[in-house]
């Protein structure tokens, strides 16, 4: 495949054609993708677009869920793009100083990175006189996002099968909520102090399980057995909690 996307590019080129170059895993195709793409598309005469490898596809466990060879796929399917192939090697360094594209082609969300990849991949396409430029942020998607979400709503069908399968019915859990109303209630166990930070991404860091992120706000909430107690209360219950304190 790759020796047929170099014929293309060759041929592409000796007709004095604008060549563009995108890469990216697309494990799962988005729209977040295909506005990157149909932008990057407008750089040039022809797109073409080098897909991670599933060895690289260094997103965490059970990733990538989509082969490379459908993720190439999909993404030549898209009118605008004049051919996709496998990437064999972790980043696009490789595939720039083999093609040379005229234009390399990222996502808005690197246009301040730092990533040692994404630079190295800059300075090889600055070192043959080629062009970076860069997408809008205008529709903004995350693939891991989307998987999760999928992910979350699969186990809030499970746990919905399940308990139909005890028998329970939203009635008949409004009814044991109902009942905890007005009972005094008994709560013993330790306490707890869950502490959050809510964050800001910066950039992409130098390693895939890292991230760059600003702290925007720290929140504690009561954990342990001092949040059962506080469910109890909302539910109308009057809780008693007994639990140790540190002497």
């Amino acid at each position: 495949m790759l020796n047929e996307v170099m014929a293309k590019f060759q041929v592409a080129r000796s007709q004095g054609e604008r060549l563009v170059l995108c890469h990216g895993c697309f494990d799962l195709l988005h729209p977040g993708h295909v506005h990157h793409l149909r932008e990057a598309s407008l750089f040039g005469d022809k797109l073409f677009v080098s897909v991670t490898t599933d060895p690289h596809v260094n997103k965490g466990p059970g990733r990538p869920l989509i082969p490379q060879s459908l993720r190439v796929e999909a993404v030549e399917a898209l009118r605008f793009v004049e051919s996709a192939f496998v990437c064999p090697h972790p980043t696009a360094i490789e595939m720039i100083e083999l093609l040379q594209p005229d234009v390399f082609v990222k996502g808005a969300e690197y246009e301040q990175s730092s990533d040692a990849r994404f630079q190295a991949e800059q300075a090889m396409v600055e070192q043959y006189g080629g062009q970076v430029a860069y997408t809008s942020d205008r529709i903004v998607f995350s693939s891991t996002k989307l998987i999760n979400a999928a992910k979350a709503s699969e186990q809030i069908s499970l746990i919905r099968t399940r308990l139909d399968d005890l028998g329970f019915t939203i009635e008949s859990i409004e009814n044991r909520i109902e009942a905890f109303r007005n009972q005094r209630v008994l709560v013993v166990g330790e306490t707890i102090i869950d502490r959050y930070r809510h964050c800001t991404a910066l950039d992409l860091g130098s390693n895939p399980w890292l991230e760059r992120v600003g702290v925007d706000e720290r929140v504690s909430y009561d954990g342990g057995a001092a949040i059962i107690a506080r469910h109890l209360k909302a539910m109308g219950a009057t809780p008693v909690l007994a639990t140790h304190l540190p002497v």
